[in-house]
Order: C-alpha cells, then structure tokens, then sequence
C-alpha cells in the first residue's frame, strides 16, 4: 500500500516528529506508511477538507471522526410548516 498522500501536509505528523520523535514515528509507521485509509484524521480530511479537520483528532480516534462525518455529513431535517 502507498503512503498517504497528505503525511508531509499533516499538522499533527509534523508535531509529533518534532516534539515526540518516537510516537511520531510509530505513528508514521502505523497510519501514514501502511494504513492510512483507516486514520481518522484522513477519514474526516478526506470528505471534509481541511477546513472541517480538528487539530486535536487522533489517528486512532475513529468515534469521533464518525460523529463529526454524520453531523456535517447528514442532511438537515425538512422543516415542517405550521
């Protein structure tokens, strides 16, 4: 499998590698590298754009990118006219 498309790009790759070499790159190995389709940062970057990609989500958070893909994801309820 090819790496990710966005590893160079990713904010929090990048923070990791600066400032915790080794869970960056085990990051790096674990997502980036070889499962990336699976990182939910991807998952949320990937449908949304950047703009809709919280800082803060971890690869591994994959509740959470569900949560936010349904919400902005999901069309809005019909309005019921009184």
């Amino acid at each position: 499998m090819n790496a990710c498309p966005d590893m160079v790009r990713c904010p929090l790759l990048q923070d990791f590698l600066s400032y915790a070499p080794e869970q960056g790159k085990e990051t790096q190995r674990r997502y980036c590298e070889r499962r990336y389709s699976s990182c939910a940062r991807y998952m949320v970057l990937r449908e949304l754009g950047p703009v809709h990609t919280p800082p803060d989500i971890l690869p591994d958070d994959t509740a959470r990118a569900k949560q936010i893909l349904a919400r902005l994801l999901e069309p809005p309820a019909p309005q019921v006219r009184v």
